[in-house]
């Protein structure tokens, strides 16, 4: 998997239907509804921390074993829904998020899934805490004021990119605060929670609320930039002093006459002032236009403030491209939507023909499910390989394929061509170690195939891999889906053992002998 926060190139197919014998919907009702750390549900997600917990529920980190990575887990109140619609309409919403795809401001929200008849929101983790947290235990301040202004016009600037995207994608977030600008340890912005105020039926915070949204009016994007500004006030405030968002307004002039409390905080540069004054106006036209044009004029104060350019390029509002697409297959893979995975890799691959990882994840699929041979996925990496020159990713690739049909030799041979610094990576140490242990080049149990009452005594596969024929000396034959491991039909009429079967080239007909 690729994305804005992890990398994770081998896709697993895990078929969590066979878990117990049980349907997944049946798997999935019957996880626990309250978590706990150190629960792990499905055999697939572990709660390793509690995040954080507020008035809409709790928020855990879940390592993925699937894809290697940690996720952000957001479990509503029990109480949060009174009825299906409503937990209807948080998935609604909810998805709106999804399709945003991938953006450098935007915290990624991969999907909702139903755990324990409550429904789960998987989205990014993201390491550093929120704005709302680095305002409170003085982070934001660190260094001096001159360093701590810095700081504070760039997660500005980063904060406006992140809504301007959601906006262009026709996305009004209705509950912008700070609590909701996720920050990475390095300082970079990431906007989360988008819709979920209203899939819950709140009109915002209210401490942040524009006066429209305050009066149950409809919304625009000229509501997030009032709330942003509020946000921003708060920054050079280092509290909030006002009873709603209404008030923000008076709030900044009272801040304008008095200043900020302690030294530590910077004072608010008066062309920052000017900006948000104008995202104060009463009518919503009356404010800047969009975010982007408060983007630009916080550089040009940032700029004059520090004496030096905005180190930061503008972000490209991308569509959804391959990496993008591969993180939507994989999802999709999660929620046993394996069709539908599919077509979003095959989807990438018209976009980028040769993208290492959409190759590999997408023609993992394809081998285990009999589609192509191993042969022809190591081939479809190699051309990656040649229309990637110095990336690592292709020869890691091949070195995982080889490594799962149990040749370590190969595997070793693709690791050593790697040079420099991508010998050390943690993948490829990884995959190394396990390419020099004793087990690398052995064969492993792939499907057990269980039905038969008696010893099995023959056995063949269809010309394309996709079915297996069994007899038995039960005295029956039986159609088995390599792919899934069941049973297809169980063919009767022998009085003896069956002692051979075999199926014709087009696998429309099946032989059998018996001792009868």
């Amino acid at each position: 998997m690729t994305g804005s926060s992890s990398t994770q190139y081998q896709a697993q197919t895990t078929y969590y239907q066979q878990l117990g014998g049980q349907p997944l919907e049946q798997l999935e009702a019957q996880a626990p509804v309250a978590w706990q750390v150190g629960d792990v549900i499905l055999d697939l997600y572990e709660i390793k921390a509690l995040l954080g917990e507020g008035g809409m529920g709790k928020v855990f980190r879940a390592h993925h074993r699937g894809w290697n990575i940690d996720l952000a887990v957001k479990c509503p109140k029990p109480g949060l829904f009174t009825s299906q619609e409503g937990k209807d309409l948080y998935i609604k919403e909810a998805q709106t998020w999804i399709e945003l795809g991938l953006h450098p401001h935007i915290a990624s929200c991969y999907y909702v899934r139903s755990l324990g008849g409550a429904p789960r929101l998987f989205a990014e983790c993201v390491e550093g805490g929120s704005l709302k947290d680095w305002i409170e235990d003085q982070r934001l301040y660190e260094g001096g004021q001159a360093q701590a202004l810095e700081r504070m016009l760039d997660i500005a600037i980063q904060f406006a990119w992140g809504l301007a995207y959601a906006h262009e994608q026709g996305l009004v977030h209705q509950d912008v605060k700070p609590a909701n600008v996720l920050m990475t340890p390095e300082g970079v912005v990431k906007v989360t929670d988008f819709g979920l105020a209203n899939a819950v039926g709140k009109a915002g915070t209210p401490a942040y609320c524009s006066p429209e949204q305050a009066r149950g009016e409809p919304l625009s994007l000229q509501t997030d930039i009032w709330s942003w500004g509020v946000s921003v006030l708060e920054m050079f405030v280092g509290e909030v002093t006002w009873y709603s968002g209404q008030a923000a307004g008076e709030a900044l002039e009272g801040y304008l006459e008095t200043g900020a409390k302690g030294e530590t905080i910077p004072p608010m540069p008066g062309g920052l002032a000017a900006l948000l004054r104008q995202c104060f106006r009463q009518h919503p036209a009356d404010r800047p236009a969009d975010m982007l044009e408060i983007a630009g004029r916080l550089q040009a104060i940032y700029q004059e403030e520090t004496t030096q350019a905005y180190p930061r390029e503008t972000p490209k509002a991308a569509e959804l491209r391959a990496d993008s697409l591969n993180n939507k297959a994989l999802s999709l893979l999660d929620l046993d939507q394996p069709g539908l995975a599919q077509a979003a890799w095959e989807e990438a691959l018209k976009l980028e023909p040769h993208y290492p990882e959409v190759i590999y994840n997408l023609g993992l699929i394809q081998w285990r499910s009999a589609q192509i041979t191993d042969e022809a996925l190591l081939e479809r990496l190699r051309e990656a390989g040649g229309s990637h020159p110095g990336d690592w990713k292709p020869a890691y690739l091949q070195a995982l394929v080889h490594l799962e049909r149990g040749d370590g030799m190969s595997a070793g041979v693709a690791l050593k061509s790697l040079q420099g610094q991508d010998v050390q990576r943690q993948e490829v140490l990884a995959a190394s170690k396990l390419a020099d242990s004793p087990n690398a080049n052995t064969y492993r149990l792939v499907r057990t195939f269980e039905g038969h009452k008696y010893r099995g005594t023959s056995v063949c596969l269809s010309a394309d891999g996709r079915y297996a024929l069994s007899g038995s000396q039960d005295k029956t034959l039986k159609l088995w889906e390599v792919a899934s491991g069941s049973c297809l039909r169980t063919f009767k009429g022998h009085k003896g053992y069956v002692t051979s079967v075999c199926l014709s080239a087009d696998g429309r007909y099946a032989l059998s002998g018996s001792e009868d």
